[in-house]
């Protein structure tokens, strides 16, 4: 009997934790392809200066460990519509691979293609009254020269037809 309870106590435990992660899009939302696939992301916004502006887009595997983090910088603050080049303003933009395997957390680091006409950060809108920052967001990143060769992740990773807001003040 203390068997078949046991059993029974770990099916349920074993179903039970396989809660699908729900996003927190409280701070901003990112919706973007990642080499033609759909894909969604937390956006998180801080500030590298008063006159600078920076955001994280989080994306989290089905329990809601982070998958994948892509960091844009160097955007001026307050934003004025328009579009700005990626490439072109001195930021260290990057996007990283996480996985843990083994209990070891491995990380695939990529780098903003250089001069890349298609890494573009175009602000739609600002809403002074609460903070949120509106754009659209294409990118191209290639793999860092110092990263793990692993192959099991490509060596350019494309990012395109991204719509983000992002709360910039907390």
């Amino acid at each position: 009997m203390k068997k078949e309870i046991l059993i029974l106590l770990f099916i349920f435990c074993l179903f039970s934790c396989k809660e699908k992660y729900e996003y927190d899009f409280s701070n901003g939302k990112t919706t973007i392809q990642m080499d033609g696939k759909n894909m969604v992301a937390e956006a998180v916004g801080g500030f590298e200066s008063k006159s600078l502006f920076s955001s994280s887009f989080l994306f989290r595997d089905e329990i809601g460990l982070l998958s994948g983090h892509f960091y844009i910088a160097h955007i001026p603050y307050p934003p004025v519509n328009g579009k700005y080049n990626l490439s072109d303003n001195g930021a260290s933009n990057f996007f990283t691979y996480y996985a843990i395997v083994n209990d070891d957390v491995l990380l695939e680091t990529y780098k903003l293609q250089p001069d890349s006409v298609r890494s573009v950060c175009e602000i739609t809108n600002f809403n002074s009254i609460n903070g949120f920052i509106s754009g659209k967001i294409n990118a191209v990143f290639v793999k860092d020269s110092n990263s793990s060769k692993n192959i099991k992740y490509p060596d350019t990773i494309v990012f395109s037809n991204g719509y983000f807001d992002v709360r910039s003040k907390y």
